[in-house]
C-alpha cells in the first residue's frame, strides 16, 4: 500500500516513541506492583488482580466525560480553531476530576456496606478491601491524570506526560518496593504498602500534570469557557464520549463477570486467578508498544479528519493494522513457546505457572488479529466514530465470552481452562466483526468534523 502523502513514518515515529515511553511507565508500575505481590504470596497477587478490574470498571464509569477527548480536541487542531481545542481542554478537566470524585466517594460507600467474603474467597477478602479503598479513594486524581495526558498528547506534546510519568514510576517503584518488602532500611508494610503508594503516586501525577498544562498555556482563563458555549460541547462529546464508554463499561463489567467465574470454580480457584493476573499483565507487558503507535493514530486521524483528509486518515490505520499483525505474529510464536520461563519470573507455585501457561498460550492464538484489530480501533476513535466499536464490544463480550466462558467452565467441567477459550473466543470475533467494518468504510461516509 503506498504510503499516505501527508504523514510520513517519520512523524508517526516521532509521536510514537515518547508514547512509548509513556506506555513503558504504565507497565513498569504495574508490574511493580506485580512483582511485590508475588513476592509476599498468591493470595496478594490474586487481590491485586481482582481489585484492578474492579478499579478499571470505575474509571470507565467516568470515561463518558472524557471518552471524546483526543477526537474533539485534535480535530478542533486540525481545522486550526486553538481557541475551541482549549475550551475543550478545560472542560473535560473539570468534568474528569467531578466524575471521579463522584465515583470515587460511591465506590468508597459500596466497598463499607459490601462484605467482600460474598464476592471472593475469604482468604482474600481483607486484601481485597484494602486495595479496593485506596484504588477508589485515587480515583479523582488518576483519572484527571490520565485525561491530562490525553489532551497533551492531542496537542502533539507528548514529552510531556512521558516525563510525568517517569517521575511517578520513581516514586512508585522506591516507595512500594522499599514499604512492601521492607527494602533499604523502610519498614515492611506488606499489601497495604502496594496500595496506598499507588494513591500517592497518582496525586503527584496529577499536581505535576496540572503545573504542566499552566505552563505550555492549555489551561488558563480562556479554558474554562461560560455555561452557554459547554452547553453545546457538552453534547458533542456526548456523542462521541457516550458510545465509547458504553463500549468500555460493557467490556470490563465482562471482564469482571469474568472473574467472578474463575473465583467460583469448585478447584485451585486463587490458582486460576493469580494465573490470569500474571498472563494477562505478561499480554499487556507483550502489547504496550501497541498502545503507544494506537495513540498516535488516534491523534492523527483526528488532526486529518479536522483538517479534510479522512480518506488519508483511513490508509494509514489501513496499513499500520497490517505491518502490526505480522510483528505480533511472530512475537507471539515466541512467547507461546517461552511462556513458561516468562511465568517464572514472577512467581515459583507450580499451580499459578501451569494454569499461567495455558492462558498465554491460548492468547498468543488470537494475538495478530488483537493487535490489527486495535489499531483499526484506533483510527475509529480518533475520527469520533465511537458507535462501531460500541457495538462490537457489547455484543462480542457479553454474547460470545461471557456465556461461552460459564458453558465450558462450569457446565461442561473444564474448569480455568474452559474460561480462559471463552475470552479468546470473544476477542477473535471482536477482531474479525472491527475489521469488516472498516474494511467496509460504513463508518467513513458518515463522519464529519465536529
Amino acid at each position: 500500500m503506498p504510503e499516505t502523502k501527508v504523514v510520513s513514518a517519520r512523524e508517526v515515529a516521532l509521536l510514537t516513541i515518547p508514547q512509548l515511553g509513556l506506555m513503558f511507565c504504565y507497565m513498569v508500575m504495574s508490574m511493580i506492583d506485580l512483582w511485590v505481590a508475588g513476592q509476599l504470596n498468591e493470595g496478594v497477587l490474586a487481590a491485586l488482580g481482582f481489585t484492578a478490574q474492579i478499579l478499571a470498571f470505575l474509571m470507565l464509569l467516568t470515561a463518558v466525560v472524557g471518552s471524546g477527548c483526543m477526537a474533539m480536541v485534535s480535530q478542533s487542531l486540525g481545522a486550526g480553531k486553538p481557541l475551541r481545542a482549549r475550551r475543550y481542554s478545560g472542560l473535560i478537566v473539570a468534568l474528569s476530576f467531578t466524575a471521579g470524585s463522584v465515583i470515587s466517594l460511591l465506590g468508597l460507600g459500596v466497598l463499607l456496606a459490601l462484605p467482600m467474603t460474598d464476592l471472593v474467597p475469604e482468604a482474600i477478602a481483607p486484601m481485597v478491601r484494602t486495595f479496593g479503598f485506596a484504588y477508589a479513594a485515587q480515583l479523582p486524581f488518576y483519572y484527571s491524570l490520565v485525561m491530562l495526558n490525553s489532551v497533551f498528547r492531542a496537542h502533539k506534546m507528548v514529552w510531556l506526560p512521558t516525563a510525568t510519568l517517569c517521575l511517578v514510576t520513581a516514586i512508585k517503584f522506591v516507595s512500594s518496593v522499599g514499604l512492601g518488602l521492607g527494602w533499604w532500611g523502610f519498614p515492611q508494610l506488606g499489601y497495604a504498602a502496594v496500595a496506598w503508594t499507588t494513591f500517592a503516586s497518582s496525586v503527584a501525577g496529577f499536581i505535576c500534570n496540572i503545573i504542566l498544562a499552566v505552563r505550555v498555556n492549555i489551561l488558563r482563563a480562556s479554558s474554562f469557557a461560560g455555561w452557554r458555549w459547554n452547553k453545546l460541547a457538552m453534547p458533542r462529546l456526548w456523542r462521541v464520549g457516550a458510545p465509547a464508554a458504553l463500549g468500555n463499561v460493557a467490556g470490563h463489567a465482562g471482564s469482571i463477570v469474568l472473574l467472578a467465574c474463575v473465583s467460583s470454580l469448585p478447584l485451585h480457584a486463587v490458582d486460576a486467578i493469580a494465573a490470569m493476573t500474571l498472563g494477562m499483565r505478561v499480554m499487556g507487558f507483550l502489547l504496550f508498544p501497541l498502545a503507544g503507535l494506537g495513540m498516535t493514530l488516534t491523534i492523527l486521524s483526528g488532526h486529518l479528519l479536522g483538517a479534510g483528509l479522512g480518506r488519508d486518515g483511513y490508509a494509514l490505520g489501513l496499513r499500520y493494522g497490517l505491518w502490526v499483525a505480522a510483528a505480533l505474529a511472530v512475537a507471539g510464536l515466541g512467547l507461546y513457546v517461552l511462556c513458561g520461563p516468562v511465568i517464572r519470573l514472577f512467581t515459583q507455585e507450580s499451580g499459578t505457572v501451569a494454569l499461567a501457561e495455558t492462558f498465554l498460550q491460548i492468547s498468543c492464538l488470537v494475538l495478530p488479529l488483537q493487535g490489527m484489530s486495535q489499531m483499526l480501533s484506533a483510527v475509529l476513535a480518533g475520527a469520533g466514530a465511537t458507535r462501531f466499536t460500541c457495538r462490537v464490544s457489547c455484543f462480542t463480550t457479553w454474547g460470545v465470552s461471557v456465556p461461552l466462558a460459564y458453558c465450558l467452565a462450569h457446565w461442561l467441567d473444564f474448569g480455568a481452562f474452559g474460561a480462559y477459550v471463552g475470552m479468546a473466543c470473544g476477542t477473535l470475533v471482536a477482531s474479525i466483526w472491527t475489521l469488516q467494518i472498516y474494511v467496509q468504510k460504513k463508518w467513513f461516509g458518515a463522519i464529519r468534523v465536529l
